[in-house]
This record gives C-alpha cells, structure tokens and sequence, in this order.
C-alpha cells in the first residue's frame, strides 16, 4: 500500500496539472462515464455551467462590497451637539460642519434640514449664509472651504433612543453644471428627560400588609408635557386596591404637566408575600399623537419583613346567616424581636352585609404583647338581614371573605405604625328571603279586580286579591311552601294564578303553596317569583267600623340549595285597608249601611 501511495506522489509530482485535474476525473469516471451516450459532452457542459455560477457568485460579492467613490462622498460632514449629555425634553444645539474636498468649487450649494418626529424647532443659525426655515442657502463652496450652521431645539424621544437628524447638501460642480447630493444622517442619544419621577414608599415594608406608596412627577423643562401614562410592574403578591388616577389598560394616566411645574399620584396595595424584598417597576411615557416615548424607568427595591404578629381567625359557623350574630375567635401572637404596642385587633371584611359597623364597639385593644407572647380573643359581629343591590355586582352564591387584623406599633425605636392582616376566609352566605303579601281591589293601572261594595257592608260579600311575592333570594330554595290562613269571615273563591309550582291550595281555611325550586330574584334583571288569589270577605256586625283581616299568619320555608341551611321569612298581614289602590283607598272600614 505504501509503494502505490510513493507512486501516485511521484505521478503527481511530475504532473503538477494532475492535482487539480483528479478529482474532475474521477467525478466524470463515478457520474458520467458509461451512463450517458455523450458523456463527455455532458460532462464538460455541466462544468461550463457551475465555472458560470461560481463566476457570477464572485462578482456579485465584487458588486455588494465595492462602491465606487463618488464626488459627494468627498464633502466630509461633522455634527457635534451641546450640552453633550441630551436631555429630552430640554433645549440642545446641533452643529453641522463641513469641509470641501473634492478638488473642485461647488456652486449654487443648499442645505436641507429635517428633523426627528415632533422635534420642537427653535432656531436655525449660519453666520454667513440665509437661512429660511429648514433651508440654508450657501451659494459657492470654495475649494477646501468650510462652513457651519447651528439648529436650535427640544427632542421629544425615548430615553436611550435615537433621535435621527438628517442633512442633504445639493450643489453643482464641473463646467456643465452637473447636480450632485450629499445625505447625511446625524443619530443622538436621550441619556435622560426633564421628566422626573421619585418613589416614595415606607422605609421597610411588612409582608401581608397594606402598603400606600407615593409617586411624583415633575417637569423641569421649559416645555409643557402632554399626557404622560405610567406603566406600572408591581411585585409578585403584591394586589393594587386604590390609586388616585384612574387606570387604562395596564397604565395609570397622569395629566398634561406644565412647563416647572409637579403633581403626585398615591396608590396603596396589599403584600401577599413573604420574600425578603420587592421590586417596584414604573415606566413613565408621554405620547404625541399616536407616538409614544418611553421615558427613564422608576425602579424601587424595599427589604420586606415579616409580619411581627402572626393572626389567624375561626369562625363559629361554617355559613354566614343574615340578621344573625357571627361569632370569631381570634388568635394572636408577637413573633418578632421586639415588642409591640398600642394593638388594635378587628375583623377586615368588604362584604356588604357587615357593612355600617360600629368598628370601636367590635375592636379589641391591647396595651402590648412581648416577643413570643401569643393568646386569643373573640370578636362577635351583627349581620344585616338584607342588602341592597346598589351594595354589590354580585347577585347570586354570595360569600364574605374575611380576616383577622391588627394595628400595632413597632417596638423597634422607630414607632413605625404597622398593620397585619391573617390569612382570609371565605364562607358562604345563606340565602336572605323576602315575603311581601299584600291586597288589591284593582290593577296598579287603576283596571278592576274585586267585586262587591266599597266600603265592604255587613252582610254583604266583597270580594279581594291577596298577592304574595318572594324577592331578596341569593341562592336557589328548594322545598318551598307558603301558608297562610284566612281571617274570620273570608272563603277561598277558588280563583288564582301562579308564575311557577303548583296551584294554590286550600284545606280548612289554610292556603298553602308549593315548589321544588325557585331560582335566585336577588338579580336586577330576576323574574318575579309570586302567586295571587281571590278571596271573598262577608263582614258581620261585630266587624263594622274596622278594617278585618283577610290573610294571616303568612309564613314562607325552604332550604338554602348552597348552604343547606333552612331558611324562613313572614309576610305582612293583609287587610281591608288598601291605602295605595286607587280604587280602595280610605275605603277599608266595614260599614252597616
């Protein structure tokens, strides 16, 4: 193997041709030879084509890297601005400077300006040559000569932007007048703007805590700012409750600022962490148009401790029953170094119905709690039978979240007042119910619906509609009756009407109805759930000059679908004194005559 490997050397080193030829001839031997009937012809076409495309490869990179010099390229331009660090929002200067070398005197020379998108043009200066607007007339260019102009204004852009100014010099050379441009591009930097935001937050902050934080702006510049938005990055478990400005998108919106004018902006918040330190993130912007600039980022890091008193609740019931007394024990402990004062414990709820509270009357107070003292109290609160729907978005499977709270101060030496809140508890709410049972000899609309005298007469029978609707439910009740009995002197006619369930019935002198289920008619929009049916009253002389009854004891039960709890209610007792029917009004004492 080693004498063939001599020979093949000794081959090619008398035959130098041979190194570059061997491998075409053993591609044609491998791909052409004996498969094509003009192999070779093939063969050498094939390779006209790839020296082609190999050759046109190389002139295409021949083309793209080599420009050929031109005589604008030979008028040299310098741009400078001062002050060097550019501030947005404050004036600054640009000077463009530039040098004749070509050899040659260009005549007829003017310079046209543009500038960066809502650039505030103040001033454009040459000492020698007119200026009118963004156009400076310049005439001849000696050869090697010079010449400057100064542009005067205030860049509105993106702090560690660009802001692109662009100059194109036009000017004719040679003895036939030939037009010749020179473009350039003059690219600066924002490093800050006279936009200026700080960050005002409490010196250190306490996990699972409010925390209210301040932010203020001010415009230092002589240019009024338009509207500036702030794009806030809160930390993780950190919950946003109130702001001072309103919030569109994902951005406070802040008003137009004035030239060396400030206005601040509060929000507070609740950290629901426990890290050791947050970060809060503000990207402060201003937009012009449809164009926004990004000014300086606010950033913030507050060390985070954690909570000095531990909370934690229970509560006495595993459901919240309206017109109830909830009843929470509250346990408490100072797990911190140092002492605490001045304690405040309560319960912290948005539901509505512990809404109104007298919060002194259900506040415990505690002078203070050495590091490791721990104990419990108890804490009872009343809850409101009914809400309103003003009161709440939320109409149907109401729950209250509550927790445990304490406001203390820090023995630290610091006297910074902290407040802590436990972990929350949410608990169904049973269902409120309402039961409204009224009379009407006629329509709301003033058509007729009784018959008989008015007022009622002895002896006589007058016949009325008793109504009875169920509204106020949150939750779905299964298993409804509604009963009632009839006052002395009244029957049952028989006629009626129902929106859902099963038809009235009467049983020695008690009217009773039934329905397996009612949906919730807490809801604004809820249908109403309700029966109605006639009864006839004949009054005797022991009932003249009264007002008698036609329906008592009014009684509606069901059992909460949600909470399983039973719930009941009573309606009003309904008399002949019907004082909003238009009809009946003033005309419910039973007379003789």
């Amino acid at each position: 193997m080693s004498k063939q490997i001599r020979r093949r050397t000794l081959k090619f080193a008398r035959h130098p041709g041979q190194w570059f030829t061997h491998p075409a001839r053993k591609h044609y031997t491998k791909k052409y030879h004996g498969r094509y009937k003009y192999a070779r012809l093939i063969f050498i076409f094939d390779m006209f084509l790839l020296g082609l495309a190999v050759g046109l490869g190389i002139l295409a990179l021949i083309l793209a890297f080599y420009k050929p010099s031109t005589i604008a390229d030979k008028v040299l331009f310098e741009a400078s601005v001062a002050p060097v660090d550019i501030v947005a929002g404050a004036p600054s200067t640009l000077s463009i400077h530039w040098t004749n070398t070509t050899g040659l005197e260009l005549r007829d020379a003017t310079l046209l300006l543009s500038y960066p998108e809502h650039f505030s043009l103040e001033e454009v200066s040459s000492e020698t040559d007119l200026v009118e607007g963004n156009r400076v007339a310049i005439g001849s260019i000696p050869i090697d000569g010079t010449g400057l102009v100064r542009v005067r204004g205030v860049m509105f852009g993106n702090v560690g932007g660009e802001q692109t100014f662009r100059s194109i010099l036009t000017f004719k050379h040679g003895e036939e007048n030939t037009v010749a441009q020179k473009i350039s591009h003059h690219s600066f930097t924002p490093v800050n703007s006279t936009l200026e935001l700080a960050l005002d937050l409490p010196e250190r902050l306490v996990g699972y805590q409010e925390v209210t934080g301040t932010i203020t702006y001010r415009n230092t510049g002589e240019i009024d700012f338009p509207q500036i938005s702030v794009e806030p990055v809160w930390p993780n478990g950190f919950y946003l409750l109130e702001a001072t400005h309103p919030i569109v998108g994902s951005s406070f919106l802040l008003p137009a600022i004035t030239a060396n004018s400030k206005g601040s902006m509060q929000f507070t918040g609740r950290l629901d962490t426990g890290d050791e330190s947050v970060n809060f993130t503000f990207y402060p912007s201003f937009t012009f148009g449809n164009t926004r600039y990004q000014q300086e980022t606010l950033s913030h890091t507050s060390p985070l401790i954690p909570p000095p008193v531990s909370l934690s609740h229970s509560m006495s019931s595993t459901t919240i029953e309206p017109g109830s007394t909830v009843e929470f024990t509250i346990a408490y402990e100072n797990i911190s170094e140092y002492s605490v004062s001045d304690i405040e414990i309560a319960i912290d709820t948005d539901s509505p119905f512990f809404r109104d509270i007298d919060l002194e009357s259900n506040t415990v107070t505690i002078n203070a709690l050495a590091p490791g003292e721990s104990s419990e109290t108890i804490i009872s609160l009343p809850v409101r039978s009914l809400i309103m729907q003003s009161e709440t978005d939320v109409y149907e499977n109401l729950t209250a979240d509550t927790r445990a709270m304490a406001t203390f101060t820090l023995g630290d030496g610091t006297g910074q007042q902290i407040t802590s809140y436990g972990q929350s508890i949410n608990t169904p709410i049973t269902s409120p119910i309402i039961l409204d049972s009224f009379g009407r000899y006629s329509t709301a609309q003033g058509d007729q619906l009784g018959r008989g005298p008015l007022p009622p007469r002895v002896g006589l029978e007058t016949k009325y509609w008793v109504f009875i609707n169920v509204t106020g439910t949150t939750n779905a009740i299964e298993n409804i009756q509604i009963e009632g009995e009839l006052a002395d002197n009244v029957r049952f006619t028989g006629k009626q009407t129902v929106s859902i369930g099963d038809p009235v019935e009467h049983d020695a002198g008690t009217i009773t109805w039934t329905s397996d289920q009612i949906d919730p008619t807490f809801a604004p929009t809820a249908p109403i759930i309700g029966l109605a049916f006639e009864v006839g009253l004949t009054p005797t002389e022991e009932q003249a000059g009264t007002s008698p009854n036609l329906l008592e004891n009014i009684l509606i039960t069901g059992t909460d679908a949600n909470t399983g709890a039973f719930v009941s209610a009573s309606g009003p007792i309904v008399t002949t004194d019907l004082p909003h029917d238009t009809m009946a009004a003033d005309l419910g004492t039973v007379t003789s005559f």
